[in-house]
């Protein structure tokens, strides 16, 4: 997966109490060389910084929906503690077993137990992604 956007580092330098520093930050470009995100002026303090700011301010609805979905699924575990539990002790005893499930398998499971249940609002990768 390539980058629409680079970082690149620049000298900045300021005055405290008469001595003068240099420090360095980041900035945003795309692949044009347009300066996309520079931290409202003041640069970022570090490269890392750079791609996390910017990658927040592109997908934040992305992230929302991530959370929201996360809550979903830690509020259903909360009501359905007993369904969860079975869930849970399956997982261990397979684990216990130097096994794992594959997503057909963790689907059947989830789908077995919740068979009788109301709709459920996420799928069963959602439930196997996010649970506690």
């Amino acid at each position: 997966m390539s980058k629409d956007y680079i970082v690149k580092a620049y000298q900045t330098t300021r005055n405290a109490n008469t001595e003068s520093l240099t420090e360095t930050r980041y900035r945003v470009f795309d692949l044009d060389g347009n300066m996309v995100d520079d931290a409202q002026g003041y640069g970022y303090k570090s490269a890392r910084n750079a791609h996390v700011g910017y990658h927040y301010t592109r997908h934040p609805d992305k992230i929302r929906a991530n959370k929201k979905l996360k809550q979903r699924v830690h509020r259903w575990c909360d009501q359905h503690a007993d369904i969860d539990a079975i869930i849970y002790v399956y997982l261990f005893d397979t684990l216990k077993n130097d096994e794992t499930l594959s997503a057909v398998e963790e689907k059947a499971l989830f789908e077995g137990l919740t068979e009788n249940l109301p709709a459920v609002p996420f799928s069963a990768a959602d439930y196997f992604k996010y649970r506690q």
